[in-house]
């Protein structure tokens, strides 16, 4: 198998940067579940909650699921985007 090396920086922050508050979209998730990908989260506390769901990541920051600097990524949301409840 021959595979290009990506020399550029993932996208995103890890989701470990996020401060208490912040919120954030799903650019990347351990690889293989692209269906996160675009899910709205927030950081609460050791937590990370998809927004508009009842669902998330408990004690995300102090397990197995979100330790992943270069697999589970998001780009924080800038001052004036607009999200739009469907």
């Amino acid at each position: 198998m021959i595979k290009l090396v990506d020399k550029e920086p993932p996208k995103g922050i890890w989701v470990g940067d996020m401060e208490d508050g912040d919120i954030g979209v799903i650019v990347l998730w351990n690889d293989i579940d692209y269906d996160y990908i675009g899910v709205i989260v927030q950081r609460y506390n050791n937590s990370l909650v998809i927004i508009s769901m009842d669902d998330g990541w408990s004690n995300c920051f102090n397990n197995s699921t979100c330790d992943l600097p270069n697999k589970c990524r998001v780009r924080l949301l800038e001052k004036g985007e607009t999200l739009i409840v469907t």
